[in-house]
């Protein structure tokens, strides 16, 4: 893992954390380096695997947007964090449509599995999303699932590219945080 820490994801240690630009974190072994544009609902037993989607989406950050990747101290008691930002991250398809979340996951330190170990906390973490009328009409995930697709859970869905799956909740509001385990 990155200068030792690791992290839990459904029982399973992680050693590396993969971010992509289209807001999602992959866990190590079955991660992809470019995860496809087209999120998906989850669990589902296809690809990626071990996906922590904040707010999946195709973005395009070639002309605009950001995402920051650290590994912060002093937030929660005992645990540093790992810590990815997603700042005004417009989507591929319409440049105006943007939105401004975080990912923050709790880390196991020095890998050590000894007396406690760590069961794997993620914190989906809401600024601003643009448009979350016209988000739900280009598609989104907001979601986790385990490395085989099995176990995991939607926060919030809406389809893309013609999913048969129907829409589930709604775009968060500013200043929400999920806490997804």
């Amino acid at each position: 893992g990155v200068n030792g820490y690791t992290t839990n994801l459904y029982g399973e240690v992680l050693n590396q954390l993969v971010v992509s630009s289209n807001g999602l974190i992959l866990g190590d072994d079955t991660a992809v380096p470019n995860p496809h544009g087209h999120n998906q609902w989850l669990p589902d037993a296809t690809a990626p695997g071990f996906v922590l989607a904040g707010l999946w989406r195709d973005v395009d950050l070639t002309n605009s947007g950001r995402f920051h990747v650290a590994i912060v101290s002093g937030l929660v008691q005992g645990h540093d964090v790992f810590y990815a930002q997603w700042h005004d991250a417009p989507y591929a398809s319409d440049p105006d449509l943007t939105a401004r979340h975080a990912i923050a996951v709790l880390l196991n330190g020095d890998g050590s599995m000894a007396k406690q170990p760590l069961v794997a906390h993620a914190f989906f973490i809401y600024d601003n999303i643009s448009d979350p009328a016209q988000t739900v009409a280009q598609g989104y995930t907001i979601g986790i699932e385990d490395k085989l697709g099995v176990r995991g859970v939607t926060y919030a869905y809406a389809p893309c590219c013609g999913d048969p799956q129907p829409p589930q909740g709604y775009p968060p509001a500013a200043g929400t945080t999920l806490h997804l385990r």
